[in-house]
């Protein structure tokens, strides 16, 4: 498990007492995302033996996480993806052994370059460490721990070598993949004592705004399977989602994406084999700026898998009650998070739209939160991607909107039918998710006005200018303050 031992006294066969330090190691992980890090070429067998007993018969080292901070990586939450971890250790009587068991605080869902299928890895997260107060260099530099299982002595060892490689992941499909590459020059590597593995462990740097977290917790005892004992978070533990809708798809009406704006998270509990034995969230309503009504769906899919068991969605607004609707659910999760929202989501101040016009005062949304619960485990792998399928639903003529490349779930209707991409002749979308609270149009201004570096964007096919929702023309656009909204 991670670092049981509190201790950092060792003791040595000529009976020493020492206080075991932190060491910061000479080689490091490359710009390639590669490193062969000799061990011994800072401490010696001896050392390195005393760090093992310290830490439970295992070795734990620490990565100082040192990534470009763009895109949703930025100097508070980085992170990277271990593709690669094994110890390999040649002893005197010319035996070399293979440790390649480890384990980090967390995971993700990613899909490694070339690929869109997700796999689980292992990764490791941080900041720049420049708020940390401490003397301790170790404690103010390094962010996260990494610990291999050796389970036998090393002290007849007489070389000790690190290998690690980074995955290199598809960033065109945005994030997570975009948030854990690797872009920034080489990660400094330390070998720790258990004091300072705890230390990075209790303060979980960067975790907190990463996407799509699993928090490991190798110790847990399930006796049932039922038991949720992590969560993986979309797209962070702290942050929302933005969802934009235009509603005349697929005509491109005023194109200023400000129709519904939704700012969701979703969580994903998972029992101790890591299954999905539970899926909950929380939306709220941000802005409405559309003359027809609507309501809000988000839809879980899986392959393969019929869910069983049963949903509940609240509904809340700040001066009214609660509305409950539970109720069983087969084959597919389609929540409706939203209903009527040009009637629960009117202005009150003589505009015809909600938090739209740059002149009117933030109106406070309805608030929407749901939990699934799964009467049987399904893995993480059988899920959709998420954000999953956020969309709009129109009743006057049925018609759906949803993200690019989705489908719609009434595909026979005739407003429907035919459906495949919800994008236009020319590649524009009608409807755009951003992995954060985003400064939206304001009432008839388009997107590509409000945001120039869109235009390219779409007409590269998506593959550049991929934070363009980070450059609005402030006087084109209304903030999306968080302080404002959530309650």
């Amino acid at each position: 498990m991670f670092f049981k031992s509190m201790l950092v006294i060792v003791l040595f066969n000529i009976g020493t007492i020492l206080a075991l330090d932190s060491v910061k190691l000479k080689d490091v992980i490359d710009s390639k995302g590669i490193g062969e890090i000799n061990v011994l070429k800072n401490i010696s067998i001896t050392e390195l033996e005393s760090f093992r007993l310290d830490c439970s018969g295992n070795l734990i080292f620490a990565v100082d996480v040192n990534e470009a901070a763009s895109g949703t990586e930025k100097s508070t939450s980085q992170g990277i993806t271990l593709k690669v971890v094994k110890l390999v250790i040649e002893f005197n009587d010319n035996t070399t052994k293979i440790f390649s068991q480890f384990h980090t605080q967390t995971q993700a869902l990613v899909a490694a370059e070339n690929e869109e299928n997700r796999t689980l890895y292992y990764t490791m997260l941080g900041n720049t460490g420049s708020n940390r107060i401490t003397s301790n260099k170790i404690k103010s530099q390094f962010d996260s721990a990494l610990e291999i299982e050796v389970q036998q002595s090393l002290l007849n060892a007489n070389s000790v070598m690190l290998i690690v490689e980074l995955l290199q992941t598809n960033v065109s499909l945005g994030d997570p993949e975009a948030f854990y590459d690797f872009s920034n020059g080489f990660e400094d590597v330390a070998i720790i004592n258990s004091t300072d593995a705890n230390y990075l462990v209790v303060n979980d740097f960067g975790q907190e705004e990463a996407p799509v977290v699993i928090e490991v917790f190798p110790d847990a005892v399930e006796e049932d399977n039922n038991t949720v004992i992590s969560t993986i978070y979309y797209p962070s533990s702290n942050t929302f989602c933005t969802v934009a809708f235009e509603d005349l798809y697929p005509s491109r009406g005023d194109y200023d994406f400000n129709d519904l704006i939704v700012n969701y998270r979703v969580m994903m509990g998972l029992n101790s084999e890591g299954n999905v034995i539970k899926i909950s969230g929380v939306s709220y309503l941000i802005a409405r700026g559309a003359g027809l009504d609507s309501n809000f769906h988000l839809r879980i899919e899986s392959e393969g898998y019929s869910f069983q068991g049963n949903a509940q969605v609240i509904r809340t607004n700040p001066i009214s009650l609660n509305t409950s609707n539970r109720s069983e659910i087969l084959e597919e999760i389609d929540l409706v998070l939203f209903e009527s929202t040009k009637t629960i989501f009117s202005s009150n101040e003589g505009f015809a739209f909600t938090n739209t016009d740059l002149a009117s005062s933030f109106k406070v949304g309805p608030k929407s939160e749901f939990n699934v619960y799964l009467s049987q485990p399904v893995p993480i792998s059988a899920f959709s991607a998420v954000p999953f399928d956020p969309y709009i639903y129109l009743p006057i003529n049925g018609l759906e909107v949803h993200l690019p490349n989705k489908t719609p779930t009434l595909a026979s209707n005739n407003y429907n039918m035919g459906f495949t991409s919800f994008l236009d002749n020319y590649g524009y979308p009608f409807a755009i998710l951003i992995p954060e609270e985003w400064s939206y149009p304001i009432e008839y201004v388009n997107l590509t006005e409000a945001y120039p570096r869109f235009i390219d964007h779409v007409l590269s096919g998506q593959s550049t200018d991929s934070d363009w929702y980070q450059f609005p023309v402030d006087s084109k656009t209304k903030k999306n303050i968080k302080d404002q909204w959530k309650w």
